[in-house]
């Protein structure tokens, strides 16, 4: 498996709580969840609300805890409803931030980042 994804991953478990993002016809849906890293490439989200097709749609998590931040980027795999709606996602893309500051300025400084399929540019002749 990929360090930085493995890195990304034990961040997530540590911060645990988040909003899952999507979008749905023209509006944008907000969940609050509770995230874990699932298998290699996966983690799931927990959440007691009752969401519906959300099957192969492309989803954010962001996570805040302090000044650590996580942007995960990743498509629907499968939805299980018992007691509570279980969200299983595969990662395309992750990143972790730290919030830096100096005087009166402030910024995000890239600490780790993980791409599934990095796309990769040809110069042009």
């Amino acid at each position: 498996m990929n360090k930085s994804l493995q890195i990304i991953q034990h961040k997530i478990n540590a911060i645990q709580t988040g909003m899952l993002r999507f979008k749905e016809k023209d509006d944008q849906v907000s969940l609050q969840v509770k995230a874990t890293a699932g298998s290699e490439y996966c983690f799931e989200c927990i959440t007691e609300e009752d969401v519906r097709g959300l099957r192969n749609k492309q989803v954010r998590l962001v996570q805040k805890h302090k000044d650590d931040y996580i942007y995960v980027t990743g498509k629907v795999d499968t939805v299980i409803k018992n007691k509570k709606t279980i969200i299983s996602i595969v990662i395309l893309k992750a990143c972790w931030f730290v919030r830096r500051c100096e005087g009166a300025t402030t910024w995000l400084q890239e600490q780790q980042v993980y791409e599934k399929n990095p796309v990769s540019l040809r110069m042009a002749s």
